[in-house]
């Protein structure tokens, strides 16, 4: 799904545009976490 899509299900506070978001996302996010938080548990 297109990331402007994304964005204009979460502006409506569609649940459907944060599943979309986590699926499409959920691997960079836990990437970022980690290198911050230096702890894979933490993340």
């Amino acid at each position: 799904m297109e990331d402007i899509a994304i964005t204009d299900m979460l502006n409506s506070r569609d649940q459907k545009g944060l599943s979309e978001l986590k699926f499409k996302y959920s691997r960079l996010i836990l990437k970022i976490c980690r290198s911050i938080l230096r702890s894979a548990e933490d993340a």
